[in-house]
């Protein structure tokens, strides 16, 4: 079950950042990396119920998010402000996990939270000690980009092989 979530999360958002973003990831699987310098990240997340019960949380850089949402506005970077960067990336969680539910399991209702974000050091990142069922880093276009799914562990039961 681990490897299906972690393959359609994989496509999910690199369609997502593509589509809606125009900005294309590359895999950190083989290569991580450490930013140089300690920068501020928006950290956003949102819960899901359905047949896995968890949340998807998404971190990437401030200026990342701010790229991201004068792309999808048609904006210059300098006229985005913190806000509207923080309200794309509760966006961008919502569409994430969205997607990721309807693939996972297209017949299933699938409950979504409202969903969060808020400006967070390089140092709160790192130090979230919640468990991760999964986490996924990515390079968008040189920053560094992570998602992480959590879930409870009695919602996720290995589903019978089909022949």
């Amino acid at each position: 079950m681990l490897e299906k979530i972690e393959r359609v999360a994989q496509g999910v958002v690199a369609q997502v950042f593509g589509t809606m973003f125009f900005t294309f990831l590359e895999s950190l699987e083989d290569r991580p990396r450490e930013p140089s310098a300690p920068v501020p990240y928006i950290w956003g997340e949102i819960g899901f119920q359905g047949p896995l019960t968890g949340r998807l949380a998404l971190f990437l850089p401030l200026q990342r998010a701010q790229k991201m949402a004068s792309q999808f506005m048609g904006l210059e970077d300098e006229e985005v402000p913190e806000s509207q960067a923080i309200d794309m990336v509760k966006e961008l969680c919502n569409v994430v996990c969205g997607n990721l539910s309807t693939q996972l399991d297209r017949k299933a209702i699938w409950h979504l939270s409202l969903p969060s974000a808020r400006r967070v050091s390089f140092q709160e990142m790192k130090n979230d000690k919640e468990a991760h069922g999964l986490t996924l880093r990515f390079f968008a276009e040189g920053d560094p980009v992570e998602l992480r799914l959590d879930w409870t562990q009695e919602s996720c039961q290995e589903e019978p092989e089909k022949p």
